[in-house]
Protein backbone atom coordinates (compact mmCIF):
# COMPACT_ATOMS: atom_id res chain seq x y z
CA UNK A 1 0.00 0.00 0.00
CA UNK A 2 1.14 3.39 -0.52
CA UNK A 3 2.36 5.72 2.20
CA UNK A 4 1.78 8.79 0.22
CA UNK A 5 -0.63 10.88 1.14
CA UNK A 6 -0.56 13.72 -0.59
CA UNK A 7 -0.24 15.09 -4.20
CA UNK A 8 0.35 17.66 -6.49
CA UNK A 9 -0.79 18.08 -9.67
CA UNK A 10 -1.60 19.93 -12.82
CA UNK A 11 -4.43 19.06 -15.47
CA UNK A 12 -6.18 20.11 -18.59
CA UNK A 13 -10.05 19.56 -18.63
CA UNK A 14 -11.18 18.62 -21.47
CA UNK A 15 -15.03 17.61 -23.20
CA UNK A 16 -13.79 14.91 -24.94
CA UNK A 17 -11.12 11.89 -25.15
CA UNK A 18 -10.48 13.13 -29.01
CA UNK A 19 -9.61 16.78 -27.74
CA UNK A 20 -7.14 15.07 -24.99
CA UNK A 21 -5.33 12.69 -27.75
CA UNK A 22 -4.69 16.01 -29.97
CA UNK A 23 -3.31 17.61 -26.47
CA UNK A 24 -1.14 14.50 -25.65
CA UNK A 25 -0.04 14.90 -29.40
CA UNK A 26 0.92 18.61 -29.59
CA UNK A 27 2.66 17.71 -25.70
CA UNK A 28 5.01 15.18 -27.31
CA UNK A 29 8.59 16.27 -28.30
CA UNK A 30 9.03 18.60 -31.63
CA UNK A 31 10.79 15.69 -32.48
CA UNK A 32 8.33 13.51 -32.41
CA UNK A 33 5.25 15.89 -33.88
CA UNK A 34 4.67 18.15 -31.06
CA UNK A 35 4.15 21.31 -31.30
CA UNK A 36 6.59 23.10 -28.80
CA UNK A 37 3.94 24.17 -25.88
CA UNK A 38 4.46 23.41 -22.53
CA UNK A 39 1.68 21.57 -20.46
CA UNK A 40 0.98 24.77 -18.54
CA UNK A 41 0.93 26.99 -22.23
CA UNK A 42 -1.63 24.44 -23.62
CA UNK A 43 -3.86 24.20 -20.21
CA UNK A 44 -4.08 28.32 -20.25
CA UNK A 45 -5.30 28.04 -23.85
CA UNK A 46 -7.94 24.62 -24.06
CA UNK A 47 -8.84 23.53 -20.65
CA UNK A 48 -12.43 23.99 -19.73
CA UNK A 49 -11.69 24.23 -15.81
CA UNK A 50 -10.67 27.77 -14.20
CA UNK A 51 -7.05 26.52 -13.40
CA UNK A 52 -6.50 27.62 -17.11
CA UNK A 53 -5.72 30.62 -15.30
CA UNK A 54 -2.61 29.05 -13.61
CA UNK A 55 -1.67 26.53 -16.25
CA UNK A 56 -3.96 23.94 -14.94
CA UNK A 57 -1.69 23.65 -11.18
CA UNK A 58 -4.18 22.26 -8.41
CA UNK A 59 -1.28 22.78 -5.83
CA UNK A 60 -0.85 20.05 -3.30
CA UNK A 61 -4.19 17.71 -2.34
CA UNK A 62 -4.81 15.04 0.29
CA UNK A 63 -6.11 11.50 -0.91
CA UNK A 64 -9.95 11.72 -0.77
CA UNK A 65 -10.48 15.06 -2.06
CA UNK A 66 -10.63 15.26 -5.79
CA UNK A 67 -12.77 12.61 -7.72
CA UNK A 68 -11.78 8.91 -7.66
CA UNK A 69 -10.35 8.37 -11.35
CA UNK A 70 -8.34 11.71 -11.23
CA UNK A 71 -7.09 10.74 -7.71
CA UNK A 72 -6.03 7.01 -8.62
CA UNK A 73 -3.78 8.21 -11.59
CA UNK A 74 -2.28 10.71 -9.06
CA UNK A 75 -1.61 8.80 -6.20
CA UNK A 76 -0.59 5.35 -8.52
CA UNK A 77 1.54 6.62 -11.08
CA UNK A 78 4.23 5.63 -11.33
CA UNK A 79 7.24 8.47 -11.41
Amino acid sequence: ASRVTSCRARHILVTSEELARNIQNMLAPVSKGGDGRTFAELASVVSQCDTKQTGGELGWFRKGTMVPDFERACFEASL
